[in-house]
């Protein structure tokens, strides 16, 4: 895993931030958010100030945000980090009407809570 000086070393240096990994096929911004237990707030910022896109889509079609907001649901991670993460998405023009394969990210989020029971 990149520590945060190296990610933004290869950003500055023009490497392509929303390129997917063959093993993944996430990019970095989405493999930072599906790893919400180990996901830190300033990592998910370093990402998108370098211009990784929160509207990227994971193979099965969901952007970060939804992608996010499932995955914390079923770690359940309820804190500060997990809506700073949030809130930078939504800064950086995350979109929340997006309806993916499980609704919008509201939806996406509901139906994780309602699974848990």
């Amino acid at each position: 895993r990149l520590d945060d000086v190296m990610l933004q070393q290869l950003a500055q240096a023009g490497g392509d931030i929303d390129a997917t990994t063959e093993m993944a096929e996430l990019t970095l911004l989405q493999q930072e958010v599906a790893e919400v237990a180990e996901s830190q707030s300033e990592r998910v910022t370093i990402l998108l100030a370098a211009g990784a896109s929160p509207n990227s889509l994971t193979p099965d079609g969901q952007p970060s945000l939804h992608l996010f907001c499932a995955t914390c649901v079923g770690a359940g991670a309820h804190g500060s980090a997990q809506s700073e993460i949030v809130a930078s998405l939504l800064a950086a023009q995350a979109d929340p009407t997006f309806t993916g394969p499980g609704g919008t990210a509201l939806h996406v989020m509901a139906v994780s809570m309602l699974a848990e029971g």
